[in-house]
């Protein structure tokens, strides 16, 4: 089971988007391939689950 599911507020923690936060959009169904609508200019990236951390509003 994946850790994660659109609408899922992420932190990139890897590339060029590192330190970005962003939404997921869209999730691959077999893999672990995301899409991420980033939260300065709603910019859509894909990357992977294992390049981002789940962010918990408080």
């Amino acid at each position: 089971m994946s850790r994660f599911k659109k609408g899922d507020k992420v932190l990139i923690n890897e590339g060029d988007f590192k330190g970005e936060w962003g939404v997921i959009v869209d999730k691959d169904v077999i893999g672990d391939e995301i899409t991420v609508a980033l939260g300065k200019d709603n910019r859509e990236i894909r990357t992977h689950e294992a390049h981002v951390n789940e962010v918990e509003d408080k």
